[in-house]
Parts: structure tokens; C-alpha cells; sequence
């Protein structure tokens, strides 16, 4: 999946504690849509829709414009001063390859532009990983495809050569066919696995 998550800390949080929930709602005028059209119909109203982008948006070049693909900004439990950003799609491999003074500029401008705020204080620093960057993760965490069968999952489960004699085994969020995309499903994948490995062991004494 293409999801860059990032940790926006603050000097003195903003929001009352258990309200730290920021869903970010756009007018069609405030996104670039140029993809979506088709005809010179369409065309034209992107015309008027991309003057109307100038006024909103915080960056020159509208593709290097990743803040219009954060969708929700919340804080953490028995964390007081963090928020968590969430930026999906193409923006995402944006974010995981801008600096951090950039993620920090661009983060309190959404803030003040949506909250309508000048005032608010922006992150002063930034945790994050940067998954779309790594060669062994590529991303996130796995999205089916409208190709994907129920059986791929098993098939993603069996061991190599087989189950009885297990020399590969993968595990992961990946490989759980309900909890796909989350811990949980990565945790189950795992002890399923591993009740192999002992399995195999104990009847190889």
C-alpha cells in the first residue's frame, strides 16, 4: 500500500485532550482531478478549477503539492503531544522523500488553512519511516488487488518445500487472509508459522 505515516510532535499541543481528530473534507475545486478527465468538456472545468487551486493551495507546482492527499491528522492514546499524519497515493512517495523542514512547513499550513487558525503552532519535529524508500518493504502494508483470490493467501501460507518439511516460511500482514493490513493478522500469521517449526521439530527428534 502506498500510505506514508508520520509523527508530528508539538511543544504544546493545540487540541483538548481526546478531540485530537483533524478529517480533512476537500471541494472538488480544492484537488486536482486531471486525471479523471476525459474530454475537453471536462477540460474546461478543470480550467476553472485549477484557478480556483492557486488561491488554495501552498505550493507553486500542484504535483509536489502532497499536503491535498493527507486525510486525517489524530493523536495517540497516553500520548499528549503527537499527532499522527496519514498521506495516501502518490503523495505518499512524495512525503518519503521530502525533507523534514518540508513535512513541518507543510503540516501547519494545512492545519491553519482547514482550521482557519493563523495562529496555531506548527510540529516542531517529525518521526516517521520512510517504507516506500526500502527495497525490502515498498511500501506500507498489502492492499488486494481486484485480481486477488482467497486461495493466494493460502497459497502465500504453505510452506517450502511443504508444511511438513518447512524451509521458507513467510509471515506477515500480508499472508492473513482476514486480518490483511493489520498487526493483528501479521501476529496470527506468525504463530500459525511457527506451530510449524515446533510441529516439524517434534517430529524430527
Amino acid at each position: 500500500g502506498r500510505v506514508s505515516k508520520v509523527h508530528l510532535h508539538f511543544e504544546n499541543p493545540f487540541w483538548r485532550q481526546g478531540e485530537g481528530f483533524f478529517f480533512f473534507a476537500r471541494y472538488p475545486q480544492d484537488l486536482d482531478l486531471s486525471e479523471y478527465f476525459s474530454n475537453e468538456t471536462d477540460a474546461g472545468i478543470y480550467d476553472v478549477y485549477e484557478e480556483d487551486l492557486s488561491s488554495y493551495l501552498n505550493y507553486d507546482d500542484k504535483e509536489t503539492d502532497w499536503t491535498q492527499s493527507v486525510y486525517v491528522m489524530n493523536e495517540i492514546v497516553g500520548v499528549r503531544n503527537v499527532l499522527i499524519m496519514w498521506v495516501a497515493g502518490d503523495a505518499a512517495e512524495i512525503v518519503d522523500n521530502l525533507s523534514e523542514e518540508e513535512i513541518l512547513l507543510g503540516a501547519k499550513q494545512l492545519l491553519r488553512s482547514f482550521t482557519g487558525d493563523p495562529m496555531i503552532p506548527g510540529p516542531y519535529k517529525i518521526t516517521r519511516n520512510t517504507w516506500l524508500k526500502d527495497p525490502l518493504a515498498m511500501g506500507t502494508w498489502s492492499s488486494p488487488s481486484v485480481t486477488t483470490k482467497v486461495s493466494d493467501y493460502a497459497d502465500l501460507m504453505t510452506g517450502l518445500p511443504s508444511d511438513e518439511t518447512p524451509r521458507v516460511l513467510l509471515a506477515g500482514e500480508h499472508a492473513h487472509k482476514k486480518f490483511a493490513g493489520v498487526m493483528h493478522g501479521a501476529r496470527l500469521s506468525g504463530i500459525e508459522q511457527a506451530d510449524k517449526i515446533i510441529n516439524f521439530i517434534n517430529n524430527n527428534e
